[in-house]
């Protein structure tokens, strides 16, 4: 995965259980990052046997690592690429209205969350390990893993 990998309004991304997914690396406002628009949907249903890893492109883990621990490694390397967003449509504040995701250039159709959908579903999140992720993108705005503001 490069660069922001976007699911659009009425799109879905499936990812099947056992998926590894490895992401370039990059820092600040160009780093990786799996973004789930406004009306976009992400299913990803791992199993305990069978997560889904998203990890950096200079992790080791392969299928072959049944036991999907890291040959190369540890917890503590962070900051290797940016993580997931998910920009939902449900209610934000009182007003139900909507806002930019922090630390993203405005302009594109994607960056917005927030509406008046209290029973927004971006889709589901099963058995998923984010690995070595998080990034600064300014001035008090990151990207934490998962971030669904």
């Amino acid at each position: 995965m490069n660069g922001k990998v976007v699911v659009r309004n009425g799109g879905t991304l499936t990812i099947q259980e056992g998926t590894i997914i490895k992401a370039e690396d990059g820092q600040g406002t160009d780093a990786t990052a799996l973004v789930i628009a406004k009306g976009g949907t992400l299913i990803a249903n791992g199993t305990a046997e069978s997560p889904i890893v998203f990890t950096d492109k200079a992790d080791q883990l392969s299928y072959s690592n049944t036991d999907r621990i890291s040959p190369n490694r540890v917890a503590t390397d962070t900051g290797k690429w940016g993580g997931i967003i998910i920009l939902g449509q449900a209610t934000v504040g009182e007003d139900g209205g909507e806002d930019d995701i922090e630390g993203i250039a405005t302009g594109y159709d994607w960056t917005k969350y927030g509406g008046s959908l209290g029973a927004d579903s971006s889709g589901t999140l099963n058995y998923i390990s984010i690995r070595h992720s998080g990034t600064a993108l300014g001035n008090g705005d990151e990207i934490q893993r998962v971030l669904n503001p």
